[in-house]
């Protein structure tokens, strides 16, 4: 529980720097790039995660 409450005050404090922050569960990250894996798409699944600052999980 505490890592939770410490990444969601990190994320707070980088979008209040205006810092582009995308919160997501590691599971739900692996799943994603695994299903675009699949489908021939990683490489456009990358580049939407990379357009962030900070990404947490």
């Amino acid at each position: 529980m505490v890592r939770t409450h410490l990444a969601t005050s990190l994320g707070i404090e980088c979008a209040k720097h205006r810092y582009s922050t995308y919160f997501i569960h590691f599971q739900e990250l692996m799943a994603q790039l695994k299903k675009a894996l699949a489908e021939n798409r990683l490489e456009a699944r990358l580049k939407h995660f990379s357009k962030y600052k900070v990404l947490i999980n």
